[in-house]
């Protein structure tokens, strides 16, 4: 029980919080060390306006846990409405961050643009 409780106090690699600069945007999180917190080294910005924001935020959380090593943990079936995402990651360019760009097929016609995930080359490789 002890090592739990350890493991539950351990500041988390990567976190997010909302964009203060634009509504539909989260900025991904890296703890830098103990006394210099936490720095953007991403962003991910919900292009779908239509998307509900609990959806956006529970697809970020699902994205920070898996930077942070886990298993997604939030399952969104229930919220997709039996639609699909798809994701395609941009060719490395010479810019030190990774492109991801997310579709959503609904069923309906052609996939529809989700999100744009940009995040440190860096840090994605490891992921």
């Amino acid at each position: 029980m002890d090592h739990d409780f350890k493991d539950a106090k351990k500041t988390a690699q990567f976190s997010y919080r909302r964009n203060p600069h634009h509504d539909r945007s989260f900025m991904i999180l890296e703890n830098q060390g103990k006394d210099n917190g936490y720095e953007p080294i991403g962003d991910y910005t919900v292009l779908d306006l239509k998307e509900d924001e609990y959806l956006s935020e529970k697809k970020i959380m699902n994205l920070v846990s898996l930077l942070n090593g886990h298993d997604a943990a939030i399952d969104l079936k229930a919220d997709v409405d039996g639609s699909r995402i798809y994701y395609y990651e941009a060719p490395h360019s010479e810019d030190d961050r990774s492109k991801i760009l997310f579709y959503k097929q609904d069923g309906e016609g052609v996939s529809r643009e989700n999100a744009l995930f940009l995040i440190n080359k860096e840090v994605w490789g490891h992921a």
